[in-house]
């Protein structure tokens, strides 16, 4: 993961990821973690927090 932010920025993480299909094909993508979700629960019947939303930022066929 590589994490960014500066100062007074806010914090995000971004993942590349290699994503598999059974027959073969495979995509490299690039994930950013956002902070700008609506609260919900983590589970049924927990309290409402703030979850990072994964966004797709890139998908490439390798």
């Amino acid at each position: 993961a590589h994490v960014t932010g500066g100062a007074g920025e806010a914090v995000t993480a971004r993942w590349s990821v290699t994503v598999a299909h059974l027959d073969g094909r495979r995509w490299r993508v690039t994930v950013t973690a956002v902070d700008d979700a609506l609260p919900v629960p983590a589970s049924c019947g927990a309290a409402l927090g703030a979850p990072a939303r994964m966004r797709v930022d890139a998908v490439q066929s390798t």
